[in-house]
């Protein structure tokens, strides 16, 4: 006589807790992953903020101050020297005759044409931020002897934090470019 088994339909309690348990950290890996793509992701979108503010302002005073057609004491201040080293405000003449101020205006870099709009350079988004003890905002100024050639280092450093997602993402930029200035003379 043949015995029969019978097989049970369905699944034993072991089976069903492994397929849980296997779903689990499937889930939790998978989550994982997606909030460190989502983290890097803010991180990446926050540099590249920095980096086109900041690129933006330095490529504006230096077109404007290679261009200028002489640097000339601040109108603000008019005792302080048009050209030395460690300067936080510039001022240049351009060849319409206009003189415009670059400075620091409260954490954002500003041009101010004598008599004109302020125009700012960075957006509230970023914000300058010294560099050491060296102010938010340095043009080191110097001029050959002749008279003829004006040297001036621009240099900032941006910040930008943003709180999005549970990683917040704080960046900091360093920019700094050298310009010949075209100018005639110095003032």
């Amino acid at each position: 006589m043949a015995t029969h088994q019978k097989h049970p339909n369905g699944f034993t309690l072991i089976e069903v807790m492994m397929v849980i348990a296997l779903s689990v950290m499937i889930t939790i890996t998978a989550t994982g992953l997606f909030f460190a793509t989502l983290v890097g992701n803010n991180r990446k979108d926050v540099v590249s903020a920095v980096k086109q503010e900041g690129d933006y302002a330095i490529n504006q005073m230096a077109f404007g101050l290679r261009n200028a057609i002489s640097i000339v004491p601040d109108p603000s201040f008019p005792t302080n020297p048009s050209c030395t080293t460690g300067m936080t405000r510039i001022s240049f003449k351009s060849n319409s005759d206009v003189i415009t101020t670059l400075y620091n205006d409260n954490g954002l870099i500003a041009a101010q044409p004598q008599g004109g709009t302020l125009i700012h350079y960075t957006s509230p988004a970023v914000t300058l931020v010294a560099q050491g003890s060296s102010p938010a905002l340095v043009f080191n100024c110097s001029q050959t002897s002749t008279n003829y050639g004006t040297y001036i280092t621009i240099s900032f450093a941006l910040n930008k934090q943003s709180t999005q997602y549970t990683a917040p993402a704080n960046v900091t930029q360093q920019f700094s470019t050298s310009v010949d200035v075209r100018s005639l003379q110095v003032n």
